[in-house]
């Protein structure tokens, strides 16, 4: 992407690589959007976006755009690329829920010696029905969990994913439903969790279901908007 002219900035969300956790009260997404419309409307930087976002990241860009259009504050987005992300939750129970699943597990990890760290992610996180069935079979995997591993404190992830959670996180249906800007939902066919999810939201959108290859044609000619679904893979 370099090589075609393309700025491009991986950020470490908070608790997560180099980056410290949030030191103030904000939700998880409105925290790191404001962050990140400092970083972008900063010199060379204010340029058209194009916003990627995994997993909580896909949360953050959704965030990051949908104030951006409120306040018309950031350079323009050309486009949006939602992994494996949801828009949130609209019922309050379901929020109520999910923020008080993802408390209980935060709970347990706080507890949990950093030595237990690996075994706990290799032997019940990576075991979800979202990661799909063989994800431990892949030749990559050992070194992955490494990297997840390497210098992590399972502190940090409690309170990254306590702030993180989606039941705390706003919703983004109304957004969707409204935006000019060409969103493209992807996850892997066999995520159980997020490719029911992405159908949902491409059908709010009013899109249609397709290659990654054909989801791009509209970019930039209004409200361009697909579901990729990537065969053969998981979460």
């Amino acid at each position: 992407l370099s090589a075609e002219g393309y700025a491009c900035v991986s950020i470490d969300l908070p608790g997560h690589g180099d980056t410290a956790r949030l030191g103030d009260s904000r939700v998880a997404t409105e925290a790191v959007a404001s962050e990140l419309k400092a970083l972008t409307s900063d010199g060379d930087a204010a340029r058209p976006l194009i916003l990627v976002g995994y997993s909580m990241g896909g949360r953050v860009a959704m965030q990051l755009a949908a104030s951006g259009e409120q306040q018309q504050q950031l350079p323009a987005i050309m486009a949006i690329i939602v992994l494996s992300s949801s828009p949130g939750h609209v019922e309050a129970p379901q929020r109520a829920e999910r923020a008080a699943r993802d408390a209980q597990l935060s709970g347990r990890l706080r507890r949990m010696p950093p030595a237990h760290f690996a075994a706990w992610l290799r032997d019940e996180w990576y075991r979800a029905p979202l990661w799909g069935p063989s994800l431990s079979d892949h030749p990559g995997f050992e070194a992955m969990l490494r990297r997840r591993c390497d210098g992590v404190r399972p502190a940090d992830r409690a309170d990254s994913l306590q702030r993180e959670s989606v039941g705390l996180q706003p919703s983004f249906w109304d957004w969707l439903s409204s935006t000019t800007t060409p969103v493209l939902f992807a996850a892997g066919a066999e995520d159980t969790t997020y490719a029911p999810m992405a159908r949902q939201a491409a059908r709010a959108l009013g899109a249609p279901e397709g290659a990654p290859e054909g989801a791009g044609e509209g970019a930039g000619e209004g409200k361009a908007s697909a579901v990729a679904l990537v065969e053969g893979a998981a979460h």
